[in-house]
């Protein structure tokens, strides 16, 4: 089976021990659209599990955003950086700290 999905993907997981290509292909093939060290936005990220996985195998930066309070809990675990906000709403606000902590950093 001929897949498209970078190695270097695969090559991180066995690293780390990661066996979530097997129970989320999707995981892998959303992991080869990532470029290494990019900034993710997951917008209802939920557990926070495909951001983790970013994390760990495209060494990504990145921040997840829920609406439901249940799904900081799961975040926290994984340990990722989370918002709670209602995306339509808190979109904007996200994108406001992201370009602003952005500005800090250059400055620093």
């Amino acid at each position: 089976m001929s897949s498209n999905i970078d190695q270097p993907v695969f090559n991180v997981m066995n690293k780390l021990n990661i066996s979530t290509t097997a129970s989320r292909p999707d995981f892998a093939a959303i992991a080869a659209w990532i470029k290494p060290c990019s900034k993710v936005l997951d917008l209802g990220c939920r557990d926070g599990s495909l951001l983790r996985f970013l994390l760990d195998t495209r060494d990504a930066r990145g921040y997840g955003c829920v609406i439901a309070d249940a799904s900081l809990l799961g975040c926290s675990q994984f340990g990722v950086s989370v918002h709670l906000c209602d995306c339509e709403l808190g979109l904007f606000i996200l994108a406001y700290f992201m370009v602003f902590s952005t500005k800090i950093n250059q400055i620093n």
